[in-house]
């Protein structure tokens, strides 16, 4: 990419029908009230004649992209801006516009996805149960008896126990009487049959919940050991909350626009990469140390190396701070001896 390149996109204001408002904010003359950065600028005039003679020269660049599945974690990261009508200042009637609130909205919609993904699948199941019982009932080998049935009701006692724990249920599938009722009525091989389709059902169905619970289990686990005097709870209704540690006299949960920013950035990056990113991405994260605790930043290229152990995706941070690196200089490469090298 050449110099011309980039002096167009620094003033883009010469070439297209909007104005600047800021460092890489600008607002279109038709929407106003909405402040663009540069990916929404290109976006909305990707039509417009100047854009396509600054991106002509560059269809390899383009074409590469767009195989790529990019998400870009920026310094400004507390801050919806699209959503403020002034940059400068976050009013108390804007604080739906700070991103830890989209970040809450984002997990109390992806634990209600998961819940009505394994609502449906208990649907399925009832609906088909007639005919698998049946097809069950008709095999000539005996079932496995006590000891399957046993070990179902373990699992299933797993689940709920680990699935309440972490706040995604609020109630039990199976309480110990019903359990003790349900084996007390087996009384040979064929009740013992349709115990076992009945159990197998709901270990199923609670499976579906699997893949989200190895998500808040590590969105917690990793918070509740960093934050100070503070915890996460998960709520269906609400997505996450934070409580204080022994303090009898407040219950109530903190807003979380009273948390500090260093807080703020360390709930979205973690929360960022586990819940919303898809598999095969490319992270782009620009200084995730600015406002984190120094036993923060070191604990960070730790807790990504977790992440991606559930979450498989790529990451290239830009970083001033030696103590997140914390001994990984194996993966750094210095711009400096990049731009020194290239100029001998």
């Amino acid at each position: 990419l050449d110099s011309n390149f980039f002096d167009a996109i620094t003033n883009l204001e010469n070439f297209l029908p909007i104005y600047r408002t800021g460092e890489n904010q600008w607002k279109s003359f038709d929407s106003e009230n909405i402040i663009l950065t540069l990916p929404d600028v290109i976006r909305k005039f990707k039509g417009h004649t100047s854009i396509s003679e600054l991106t002509r020269n560059f269809d390899w660049l383009i074409k590469i992209t767009q195989q790529i599945q990019v998400l870009y974690i920026s310094t400004n990261r507390l801050i919806n801006f699209s959503h403020v009508q002034d940059h400068r200042e976050v009013t108390d009637y804007e604080k739906n516009s700070l991103t830890i609130f989209g970040l809450q909205n984002s997990i109390q919609e992806l634990i209600q996805k998961s819940l009505r993904i394994q609502f449906n699948e208990n649907r399925k199941k009832e609906a088909s149960f007639p005919e698998r019982l049946l097809k069950q009932l008709d095999k000539s080998q005996s079932s496995t008896g006590a000891t399957k049935i046993f070990k179902l009701l373990n699992k299933i006692g797993e689940y709920e126990e680990k699935f309440q724990s972490l706040g995604i249920l609020s109630k039990i599938t199976l309480n110990p009487d019903s359990v003790n009722s349900l084996i007390s009525h087996v009384r040979d091989n064929t009740g013992t049959k349709v115990l076992e389709v009945y159990l197998t059902d709901i270990v199923e169905r609670l499976a579906k919940l699997e893949p989200l619970a190895k998500k808040i289990s590590l969105f917690k686990e990793n918070l509740n050991d960093l934050l100070s005097f503070k915890y996460i709870k998960i709520s269906p209704e609400i997505g996450f909350e934070i409580y204080p540690i022994n303090n009898q006299r407040k219950a109530e949960s903190i807003s979380l626009d009273e948390l500090s920013s260093g807080e703020q950035h360390l709930i979205l990056l973690v929360g960022e990469l586990i819940f919303n990113i898809n598999s095969d991405t490319l992270v782009l994260i620009d200084e995730p140390e600015i406002s984190l605790h120094p036993a923060w930043q070191e604990e960070f290229i730790n807790i990504l190396r977790k992440i991606q152990g559930i979450n498989s995706f790529s990451v290239v941070i830009a970083t001033h701070a030696p103590a997140l690196i914390n001994g990984n200089w194996n993966s750094v490469l210095e711009l400096s001896e990049q731009y020194w090298n290239d100029n001998k």
